[in-house]
């Protein structure tokens, strides 16, 4: 592996910049204290995270036998009682 000038080599999709605007910037930072984030980053993920969850809920709505299967299942899983072992 070729010398690295005393830095650890990172992947190129590692980290990045963005430009935005400071607005938006802020905003992101007031959202990244209400989720309790520990970086705008992982905000950043929780958010669009989540805007993928609704978008794929907003479909099902559209499909009623999926939704309702959808639905079943959710509740099944949230019914499973997980032992513990220490």
């Amino acid at each position: 592996m070729p010398a690295t000038k005393g830095r650890d080599r990172k992947s190129a999709d590692e980290i990045t910049t963005m430009r935005v605007r400071r607005s938006t910037r802020d905003t992101l930072a007031q959202r990244q204290r209400e989720l309790g984030s520990p970086s705008l980053d992982d905000a950043l993920r929780t958010i669009l995270f989540r805007q993928r969850a609704y978008e794929a809920i907003a479909r099902l709505k559209d499909n009623p036998d999926q939704l309702a299967d959808y639905q079943r299942e959710a509740h099944e899983l949230a019914e499973v009682d997980v032992e513990v072992h220490e």
